[in-house]
């Protein structure tokens, strides 16, 4: 990384925790979309782990939630296969 101002710390690793996971009605990559719009009448369930759900409270009162997943549990095969389908 290419500091402007040499005096200046560059940015360090950046780590996260999983603190759910998503469950979906697909078990293998022949039929799961690639696209939400392709699954868009498709439901799923996001299970938050029991010591993070008091950060869920008032929930109901958003319209929307953004949430972030990582694609851990995919099959072993180069990319170009998995998400090609």
């Amino acid at each position: 990384m290419t500091r402007v101002n040499k005096n200046e710390p560059t940015m360090g690793e950046i780590v996260y925790k999983p603190i759910g996971i998503i469950h979906t009605p697909f078990k293998g990559i022949k039929g799961t979309p690639n696209q939400p719009t392709a699954g868009k009448d498709v439901e799923g369930i996001i299970e938050i782990q029991p010591e993070y759900t008091e950060g869920l409270n008032d929930i109901e009162g958003f319209s929307h939630i953004k949430f972030f997943s990582h694609l851990g549990h995919l099959l072993n095969c180069p990319a170009w296969i998995c998400l090609s389908g």
